[in-house]
């Protein structure tokens, strides 16, 4: 839910800047790659702490791997370097920007 108010806040401010570099309000398709552009930044905002979220809870009983978001997040950064956090990137990008 998050997300989605992020990417309202995204679009508005995209229509905002349209309208004061153009002049005027965007058509359907300008709104609609305009929105198209706030889920996919929204998207990639998103997907880091998706990322830490998922590994946090779907970690096995026993002894923790991860001693919380920070502990998580400088886990993978350091083992798996920053583009861990973007591997579906490209495949919620396609379920994603068309829904806008």
């Amino acid at each position: 839910i998050p997300s989605y108010s992020m990417t309202w806040m995204f679009f508005q401010q995209l229509k905002n800047l349209f309208f004061s570099v153009f002049g005027r309000p965007g058509t359907s398709i300008e709104n609609t790659i305009l929105g198209s552009i706030a889920s996919a930044g929204v998207c990639c905002i998103m997907m880091p702490i998706d990322t830490i979220k998922t590994r946090i809870v779907t970690q096995p009983m026993g002894p923790k791997v991860y001693h919380g978001i920070w502990d998580c997040f400088i886990k993978i950064l350091r083992t798996e370097g920053l583009g861990s956090f973007y591997k579906a990137l490209p495949a919620r990008l396609l379920s994603v920007v068309p829904m806008m």
